[in-house]
């Protein structure tokens, strides 16, 4: 029995056909060149990998980084302008009454010699929304030309520079409309430097507007402004409650003279 089955067994392997030498051949030589290749698509593979990887981690920084900064461009900055017209939404600072009403205060002056020296003060027009003790508190702050004070003390009195700033931590645009007139306010209006306190309830609309000696761009002004920074040659500041569109101040000033009107919310 084992014997017949062993001669079985040869048999069927002679009977198989060895494949002829040159098929072996090229298939080796085909097993060689897939090898050879498959190391190349690879490489080619990481390298276009590591490309798209680097470019899209220079465009994240680019987009997350570039708009943080001072922009660089001009339709980044804004267009020129030789006269500054915007209008704001401020919250002042809650009164200490307790009765919830807010409070805000503002400052106005002609050009003005100091005492003590033979510098000029600016004619100005400086918004406070709060305490008058940190420059995050002032609202808009519009200076003829530089203020030797303002420079001498930056953290108190906000930019130095002749110009007009506005504010974006505090206040936010606004396109509702402010005259930008004394219509509304009873007369007659202050005509030397001076200073007033308003009591009012919730938001006030604030308009500014300004002339400038030379065509300037808005812009960024850190830590808490935009603005332009060129001397000015008249400003006019109007304020209203947002709620009940009601008048409640009015301010002028050039380098001769300045005018304030004060409603009845004003002390």
């Amino acid at each position: 029995m084992q014997r017949d089955l062993d001669r079985l067994l040869r048999d069927a392997r002679d009977a198989l056909a060895e494949p002829p030498a040159d098929v072996e051949e090229r298939a080796v030589e085909r097993a060689l060149a897939a090898r050879r290749v498959r190391p190349a698509w690879r490489a080619a593979l990481v390298a276009a990998l590591l490309v798209l990887s680097l470019t899209l981690s220079l465009g994240a920084v680019a987009a997350t980084v570039l708009p943080d900064r001072a922009p660089s461009s001009a339709a980044q900055q804004g267009p020129l302008v030789r006269v500054v017209d915007r209008t704001v939404s401020c919250m002042p600072g809650r009164a200490y009454d307790g009765t919830g009403a807010r409070e805000f205060g503002l400052a106005i002056t002609k050009r003005t010699r100091y005492s003590s020296t033979s510098a000029w003060s600016p004619a100005s027009i400086v918004l406070d929304g709060g305490s008058p003790s940190s420059t995050l508190t002032k609202f808009l702050i519009v200076r003829g030309h530089e203020s030797q004070y303002a420079l001498n003390s930056p953290g108190h009195d906000g930019p130095g520079h002749g110009g007009v700033y506005l504010n974006v931590k505090s206040c936010v645009p606004s396109r509702k409309p402010v005259p930008l007139a004394a219509r509304g306010i009873p007369g007659p209006a202050v005509r030397y430097d001076t200073g007033t306190g308003c009591t009012v309830r919730g938001r006030i609309l604030v308009r500014v507007r300004a002339t400038l000696t030379q065509p300037a761009r808005w812009r960024a002004i850190p830590p808490v402004f935009e603005g332009v920074q060129r001397n000015v040659t008249a400003m006019a500041v109007a304020i209203r409650e947002e709620r009940t569109g009601r008048a409640v101040l009015f301010a002028e000033a050039r380098a001769t003279s300045s005018a304030l009107w004060r409603g009845g919310m004003c002390r």
